[in-house]
């Protein structure tokens, strides 16, 4: 089955709310996430935070996520020359799609947009991928056998002060560890030619020596061997010896 999609890195913008009043913000902070989106219909999307914090226009090399959030797609919808695509976020893992870092369990929602030319997703295309995203994270931290593990909890979460709600606008940005497909289909805008085709190459043909009929033909002067080669020998024309005809 053939995957599409894209890794890329965007300047977020965050907002950090009570677990129980996700409207009224308590504190904002702006960091690096690595977005990612794959699947035969792009059906899956992960959002990683980074702990990085945006101090320029690129995002630096190294991003490396220590949480995730992963999404399933609920809609997708076109029109002229953008492609928005929903996705609810899950409160549990599959067990067959392994993310980066700990796994956030999460209830809300992203919504990614591909606009100015997304059809590709290079040059501007990437240029106009914006994402939106409000939540909050369902879980409780802990350890089992030594490593980090954030459980589903109920609502309320008892002891849970992690547990925020959260708002986030984010914008793609220049990233040396971007992965776009060359070929992506994804929004035509409107008006656009489609893309020539490439010019049909024909085999060349296959030259076979000349039949021989009759007498050999012998190669040119430059071509021919200096002697005869090692393993033949020269045989020698019939003798007739006493009647019988012998040959050497």
């Amino acid at each position: 089955m053939t995957q599409t999609g894209f890794i890329a890195a965007m300047a977020a913008d965050l907002a950090f709310a009570a677990y129980d009043a996700p409207a009224v913000v308590d504190h904002r902070a702006q960091e690096w996430v690595i977005v990612s989106v794959w699947g035969s219909n792009r059906e899956f999307l992960t959002l990683s935070r980074t702990g990085v914090a945006v101090c320029s226009d690129a995002a630096p090399p190294g991003l490396q996520p220590f949480g995730t959030h992963l999404g399933v797609l609920l809609n997708r919808v076109l029109a002229d020359a953008e492609e928005a695509s929903e996705y609810l976020l899950m409160r549990n893992q599959p067990p067959d799609i392994p993310v980066g870092g700990v796994f956030y369990p999460t209830d809300g929602f992203v919504r990614l947009r591909l606009r100015d030319g997304a059809h590709t997703l290079a040059g501007s295309g990437m240029a106009g991928t914006s994402l939106t995203g409000h939540g909050r994270f369902a879980h409780c931290a802990g350890m089992r056998h030594g490593q980090h593990v954030l459980h589903d909890v109920p609502d309320p979460a008892p002891g849970a002060r992690d547990a925020w709600a959260w708002h986030m606008t984010a914008a793609r940005r220049p990233w040396i560890g971007e992965f776009v497909p060359p070929e992506h289909g994804l929004v035509r805008p409107a008006n656009s030619a489609p893309r020539p085709s490439p010019p049909v190459r024909h085999k060349l043909p296959v030259l076979t020596p000349p039949a021989l009929t009759g007498d050999a033909v012998s190669p040119p002067a430059h071509l021919a061997p200096a002697g005869p080669a090692p393993h033949t020998r020269r045989r020698k024309r019939p003798e007739a010896k006493h009647g019988v005809t012998t040959e050497a």
